[in-house]
């Protein structure tokens, strides 16, 4: 069996990011061209003789604009400013934004945007295009928060209209800042990542896919994905870019598992660190260093903990080997064993609940969906490991494994029932309803087929059932299955029904 490491303190450094510190840049071409024509002695990184990076770029932004082919074809800048809700219900969904999207998210720095979207309220018609997309985005993702009945009874309209309505804004916005020539904009890519979010119940997965990859290829451009680049900039104009850019490779990972695409951005080919561990009123604008980290939850433990998980799977040998095995060289070097003891997955389950989850008040609703999605998260990955071993040299551990295995299973669902069931994470259940355990159906009754009598055969009868209720007729929330999930749950019954 594997060493069990040391568990460290809540001020020990990330356990995957111990190469965190090795930044790798790219070299540039534009300087590179220019070399063969410099003085021997000449060792500046400008000179009259370069080509000019910035002339080239400038020149293409002097092209007229033809950016229309996303949403749909239109020939002038179109005003929006009718659109926008009165003052009272812009604060009121900026507050819906506050409480129900932004402790998940983090993308946005609540003290420095608050005072910007006071002052455009005042007068919606003189609001800088980014900012007025990044509005638009703040009220699609309000409203996508709320329930049907909560829509009519604090807007006096329909879940559907508001959304068709602000989608629209949001679109319209994103064309009036030139979202697709963006290169510094956090405000332009922060609202395109809101609107692909909040479009998500409407969307096919491969369609939404191939538009994530338009905002990532948008982030790349900025730089989100390299400390290099983030090293040039303040503090806290870093910090926001890197939790874009995870939020942005979180989003991508999921909708990849759903359309089944093995392209997804998870992988070891970039260095951005994760979001650090402080909350928002630790950072100003001013600042010429990042703050101290904490050494106890902060209002950004929920969007810490997914990025410190999603940083450790993407050098894992399993998730490569399903998505891309040829990137496993540029990996952190990784021991598995999934027998789960001593495996190095086992061994960050048990540091995070060491050093973030037994910190966590469950009576806080931020801390309750952070404990019990992140044990979710755990026990999924743990069931890819099994999947990525299984039939690999452990014939003479099959029932140790299976045994395992099913557990992993039963907390998956166990885990999912909590978050879907408590009335204190009800204005979070938009981000639950984004993950469901399939995994575990599946693991359950394949299970349930070949030994129906099993040990643990009525608690898995008695965990399905209480989740399947827990999904599919929650009084917390009314969000319509899709067609995808519509079909999902016609096959679970259908084999359940043959393994009973």
């Amino acid at each position: 069996m594997n060493e069990q490491p040391k568990i460290a303190g809540p001020n020990a450094s990330s356990p995957s990011n111990f190469n965190s510190e090795r930044v790798y840049g790219v070299t540039n071409v534009w300087h590179a061209m220019s070399q063969e024509f410099r003085e021997p002695d000449n060792h500046s990184d400008s000179s009259d003789d370069d080509v000019r990076e910035a002339d080239v770029k400038r020149a293409w932004d002097q092209i007229p604009e033809n950016d229309n082919f996303l949403f749909s074809s239109r020939t002038t800048t179109v005003d929006i400013s009718t659109l926008h809700p009165d003052p009272v219900q812009i604060f009121r969904l900026w507050q819906i934004y506050l409480e129900n999207v932004n402790p998940l998210l983090k993308v946005t720095h609540t003290p420095s945007l608050q005072g910007l979207i006071i002052e455009a309220a005042s007068n919606v018609s003189k609001i800088k295009p980014s900012l007025e997309a990044l509005m638009f985005g703040i009220y699609s993702m309000s409203i996508s928060s709320l329930s049907v009945e909560d829509c009519q009874l604090m807007f006096s309209s329909s879940k559907t209209d508001l959304l068709t309505r602000y989608h629209f804004g949001c679109q319209q916005g994103l064309l009036n800042s030139g979202f697709l020539r963006n290169r510094d904009d956090v405000h332009s890519l922060t609202a395109l990542f809101f609107y692909l979010l909040s479009i998500r119940t409407n969307s096919v997965p491969q369609s939404l896919s191939s538009m994530l990859a338009v905002a990532i290829r948008i982030a790349q451009r900025m730089g989100c994905h390299s400390e290099l680049a983030l090293s040039k900039l303040s503090p806290l104009e870093a910090e926001m870019r890197r939790r874009l850019w995870w939020s942005l490779v979180l989003y991508d990972t999921r909708i990849g598992e759903l359309s089944d695409s093995k392209h997804a951005i998870l992988a070891p080919t970039w260095d951005c660190k994760i979001p650090r561990n402080v909350s928002d009123s630790d950072f100003h604008v001013e600042m010429k260093e990042p703050p101290q980290m904490q050494g106890k939850p902060t209002e950004a433990i929920f969007a810490v903990l997914r990025c410190e998980l999603a940083d450790f799977i993407r050098n894992t040998k399993f998730h490569l080997d399903f998505n891309n095995p040829a990137l496993k060289p540029a990996a952190k070097d990784i021991q598995h064993n999934p027998s789960g003891r001593g495996s190095e997955l086992a061994n960050l389950e048990k540091l995070i609940e060491e050093k973030y989850l037994k910190f966590c008040d469950p009576e806080s609703p931020i801390h309750f969906m952070t404990i019990w999605t992140t044990r979710f998260s755990i026990a999924k990955w743990h069931l890819v490991e099994h999947w990525h071993f299984s039939g690999k040299n452990y014939s003479s551990k099959v029932v140790l494994v299976r045994d395992t295995t099913i557990f992993h299973a039963l907390t998956m669902l166990e885990c999912d029932t909590k978050l879907m069931t408590s009335p204190l994470v009800r204005g979070f259940i938009w981000m639950s309803y984004m993950y469901f355990p399939f995994p575990a159906y599946f693991q359950i009754v394949q299970n349930l087929k070949r030994r129906p009598l099993s040990e643990q055969a009525e608690q898995a009868w008695e965990t399905m059932t209480a989740n399947y209720e827990a999904r599919f007729h929650s009084w917390l929330y009314d969000e319509v299955p899709g067609p995808f999930f519509k079909n999902v749950s016609r096959d679970i019954q259908t084999k359940l029904l043959h393994a009973a």
